[in-house]
């Protein structure tokens, strides 16, 4: 492929040498004259092992050229890579006029040049959501071209790591194609041919949140593992054993487990410990910002699933699941208990139901709990499906319980439902098929 990398900071240096070193005829622009002038005689402008024997290679085979003439480069290539930067504000907004400038370059030359076939345009910088889709309807309108024909895009956010991003670019885990048509995923996986790699394709708003995600995900590990850490210290533990025997459980700890959109946690254990170590670290003094926030994200969760409910203005509701998790018959500190008495609260007649709870069999701490919590539980508690969603305007599924299935499938379509156990982010009633 012929294509033009906009932008040779750290991602558009890396991004440019490496796409030369697939085979790839590629020209690398930027509007910074000594930067463009180094790359020319072979100095790499980021330190990245063997980023710099790469350029001169290429360079002098001749898949490498560098300019600052953004029209010679668009003219050259059928498919444009931004790699500009994205900075951000004091109060963490995103700068995106250098994406901007860079579409707008992009699109102006394309419309100087009709008789130019379709052209690509992918950002790969790290953009918001939505703004891959605005910036190309942006280049559509200045180009005078039809998104989806004579030009198509979409988003490839990068995973490079400084010191590593060369070992990172042709071994990557994970190669995320973002784009909402077809004809943009097939110029995207193109670029990419001769790279081992799991490729997932997903919306362009997908992929540039995704980007955000991974970042955030990183940085929430080091703080927690340096909270941990000061609190070990705290107690006279090694924090790095801890960690370390931590990482070694692979089942539920460095796992997919836990990490899917859904409902709030509960339980006898995890909210008890979880106040238990704020505690202990409260005695020694230590701060842990990271684990004091986590209940209060779990709590905001619960109130925003209760104004999702809200919003259809109710007078009745039935909840499918009071169980903290499915597959048990425990209340204690369930989320969907925290949940109906919020909307108990607010004068919403809450109706529960679940197969795995016989209100008879609801002894020791477990009564208690949904005595003190919900006081008027009995009158709630239906004995029967048909009696939860007798009248119900809303149903509301809190677990995700195999044996619920067949009452989602009775109840499809006659009323809404909103399914918090697996996370939908839709706010219209979601068919329970779902």
């Amino acid at each position: 492929m012929k294509i033009s990398v906009f932008g040779l900071g750290y991602v558009g240096s890396v991004t440019s040498v490496c796409l030369a070193e697939l085979g790839h005829e590629v020209v690398g622009v930027d509007i910074h004259a000594p930067k463009v002038a180094a790359m020319r005689e072979g100095k790499s402008p980021v330190m990245e092992p063997h980023l710099e024997e790469m350029l001169t290679r290429n360079l002098a085979e001749g898949r490498l050229t560098v300019t600052m003439d953004a029209a010679e480069a668009v003219a050259r290539t059928t498919c444009s890579l931004v790699a500009v930067g994205t900075p951000s504000s004091p109060d963490g907004d995103v700068d995106l006029t250098a994406v901007e400038r860079c579409v707008e370059s992009i699109a102006l030359t394309l419309r100087e040049q009709p008789e130019k076939p379709v052209h690509t345009i992918i950002i790969r910088s790290t953009v918001p959501p939505g703004t891959t889709g605005r910036i190309l309807a942006l280049a559509a309108r200045l180009s005078g071209r039809r998104s989806g024909e004579g030009l198509l895009g979409g988003m490839n956010p990068e995973f490079l790591r400084e010191g590593v991003a060369v070992e990172d670019f042709f071994a990557p885990s994970l190669i995320v194609l973002g784009a909402d048509d077809d004809a943009s995923l097939e110029v995207m996986r193109a670029i990419y041919d001769g790279v081992e790699a799991r490729v997932i394709t997903v919306p362009s708003r997908a992929s540039e949140l995704l980007k955000y995600a991974n970042n955030a995900f990183h940085g929430l590990k080091i703080a927690f593992a340096n909270e941990i850490g000061r609190l070990a210290d705290g107690y006279g533990v090694d924090g790095r054993m801890v960690m370390e025997a931590l990482c070694m459980d692979d089942k539920l700890n460095i796992s997919t487990k836990y990490l899917r959109p859904g409902f709030a946690y509960g339980g006898s254990c995890l909210p008890k410990d979880l106040r238990a170590l704020k505690h202990l670290a409260a005695q020694e003094g230590v701060a842990v910002p990271l684990l004091e926030a986590v209940q209060t994200s779990n709590d905001r969760h619960i109130e925003e699933a209760m104004h999702r409910i809200l919003a259809y203005t109710p007078a009745r509701v039935g909840m499918l699941g009071i169980t903290f998790k499915a597959g048990t018959d425990d209340v204690r500190e369930s989320p969907a208990l925290r949940l109906a008495q919020l909307l108990a609260e607010q004068g919403v007649d809450v109706r529960m139901y679940d197969v795995n709870v016989d209100h008879k069999m609801l002894l020791g701490a477990n009564r208690r709990y949904i005595e003190e919590l919900v006081p008027a539980w009995q009158d709630m508690l239906m004995s029967s499906p048909d009696a939860l969603l007798d009248g119900a305007d809303v149903l509301v599924v809190t677990t995700d319980e195999p044996a619920h299935t067949d009452i989602l499938d009775r109840w499809n379509g006659r009323i809404p439902v909103l399914k918090l156990s697996s996370g939908l982010p839709a706010r219209e009633p979601v068919p329970p098929s779902c």
